[in-house]
């Protein structure tokens, strides 16, 4: 009994490799008549073994109608014309403006540079701007030479300039350092036009003092 059944399984098995060969050998009639090549005859062997391109004569490359159309004539480009007007005056042009700024020691300096950086751009956009820095420790000849360097405006404007004051203070000023630009401005009280006071932390970049100014305007025209 297991002698008959080795053998039964035996012939199951020479089956299925059977019809895998004839589903094979079909798959690949079908694409060898798909893409027009014949099995067998005279030709050029190809890249696989049995199959060879088909006949006497190979099959030509379908090939596909030419439009005759004639392209434009390629235009020259244009020469650039600058679009751009007359250069309009900044609403800082000439503006005389007085910044006070309270700094009472060292712990905010690295903050104070990009204020400072900040009203020189509007010495850049053709303000006037005279800082005044409140501080209660002197600051070093080496970093006033650094800042010389690096706080320079160069609007070549006659209305247009930057300078920077650092007036000493008592540290016994505490909080009160705060209120030292009150007498600043009153004494300049006709010398400017905008008055900015901050502390060493606060950026005021030109577009809002532009702001500031333009609203200022708007609301003067409308009460006249």
């Amino acid at each position: 009994v297991a002698s008959a059944s080795c053998v039964q399984q035996a012939l199951l098995a020479i089956m299925a490799f059977l019809m895998g060969c004839a589903a094979m050998a079909s798959m690949i009639i079908s694409r060898a008549h798909s893409e027009g090549i014949e099995l067998g005859g005279v030709g050029t062997a190809g890249p696989v073994g049995g199959l060879r391109a088909g006949g006497n004569q190979p099959k030509q490359p379908q090939s596909h109608p030419i439009i005759d159309r004639q392209l434009p004539a390629l235009q020259p480009i244009p020469e650039l014309r600058s679009q751009t007007k007359s250069a309009q005056p900044s609403v800082l042009d000439g503006v005389r403006i007085l910044v006070a700024i309270a700094s009472y020691d060292f712990a905010q300096f690295i903050h104070l540079e990009e204020v400072l950086d900040a009203y020189l751009d509007m010495c850049a956009a053709g303000a006037k701007v005279d800082v005044v820095v409140h501080e209660t420790q002197p600051w070093s000849v080496a970093l006033i030479d650094l800042l010389n360097t690096r706080l320079i405006c160069h609007n070549p404007s006659p209305n247009a300039g930057f300078s920077v004051t650092v007036s000493l203070r008592s540290p016994s000023l505490r909080l009160n350092l705060v209120d030292c630009h009150r007498k600043l401005f009153y004494d300049r009280l006709d010398e400017y036009d905008v008055f900015i006071y901050s502390e060493d932390d606060l950026r005021v970049t030109p577009k809002t003092v532009m702001a500031y100014i333009y609203e200022t305007t708007r609301v003067q025209q409308l009460v006249g």
